[in-house]
């Protein structure tokens, strides 16, 4: 039965990968300037002081005007680094976030080193989190390491009151995710299901 699943995510994981190499700059350009204001709307984001955010790629929602409206509005703003796990550090600007040295896999990535940890530090109010795929349940598939899902999980443990929105061009949601115990939901999943190509 696991293998079973393992075997689907792979096959939504390699599908998903697919579409989204298909899309054109400016089908991702117009989904994330919608995904951009419904975030910058949302009363979680309004409300929330502490947030993380994730950096995104050249085949994810762009969340860079995101991350420079969290500075405008003064929040404590922690983006991923990754070794063994996961942490959520402090990024402190946009001058900050333009001399992060950049992954192997061409990612932004801070070092930790003298950088506040969001779960050490006083929690988190909002994760904004990636994917490939999503339902309308807000079940999600992620990208196969189980950093988030550990995160998430963790975050839920040392700060019950945080809340998890997932970003996504509409290719991304499906009707089915494959999924594990060990798989966490989010909260809810913003998307531009509203855009016109």
């Amino acid at each position: 039965m696991a293998s079973n699943v393992v075997l689907a995510k792979k096959a939504l994981r390699k599908d998903i990968t697919k579409i989204l190499l298909g899309m054109s700059d400016e089908q991702r350009i117009a989904q994330s300037k919608i995904v951009f204001e419904k975030i910058l709307k949302h009363d979680r984001f309004i409300n929330s002081n502490r947030v993380s955010i994730f950096l995104s790629i050249d085949n994810e929602v762009n969340t860079i005007p995101i991350l420079e409206a969290m500075f405008k509005m003064s929040k404590t703003c922690f983006v991923p680094t990754y070794d063994k796990i996961m942490k959520m550090v402090q990024l402190h600007s946009m001058q900050d976030y333009a001399s992060l040295p950049v992954t192997k896999w061409n990612i932004k990535q801070p070092n930790d080193d003298g950088r506040n940890e969001a779960l050490e530090t006083g929690g988190l109010d909002l994760l904004i989190v990636p994917g490939v795929a999503f339902n309308k349940r807000c079940q999600r598939l992620g990208h196969g390491g189980g950093f988030y899902d550990r995160y998430i999980r963790q975050c839920r443990t040392i700060s019950p009151k945080a809340y998890t929105i997932a970003v996504c061009f509409k290719e991304q949601i499906v009707d089915e995710i494959p999924t594990n115990d060990h798989d966490e939901v989010v909260d809810e999943i913003v998307f531009a299901d509203d855009v016109k190509h």
